[in-house]
């Protein structure tokens, strides 16, 4: 798992943070029921807050990328072909519909 942070990037860390784990879950670099690190381990690899990633986890968690199991962690939830192209194709939408708002 690749999470690139950029400090010039209009979105908040945790944000970013949620956008490059549902990438990688939406081009299968993470696949369904795979455990994604702990907490403290991924904030102290970014050298980030732990509140930070805790932001990001719950946000995955509430859009139904990601599920915990008391105790154990994080895991990616398992998505089908069909539900990960509705999910592409959602997001596709909602940055066109973005961009449109600029204009």
């Amino acid at each position: 798992m690749d999470i690139v942070l950029s400090s010039k990037s209009p979105l908040p860390i945790y944000k970013q943070i949620e956008e490059c784990i549902k990438s990688d879950i939406l081009s299968r670099k993470l696949k369904g029921d795979e455990p994604l690190p702990s907490i403290r381990q991924l904030a102290s690899s970014l050298k980030i807050s732990v509140i930070t990633i805790k932001n990001a986890y719950e946000e995955l968690e509430k859009d139904g990328f990601i599920y915990s199991c008391p105790g154990k962690g994080f895991y990616v939830c398992f998505f089908t072909e069909a539900q990960l192209r509705l999910y592409k194709k959602a997001i596709v939408k909602q940055t066109i519909e973005n961009q449109m708002s600029y204009l």
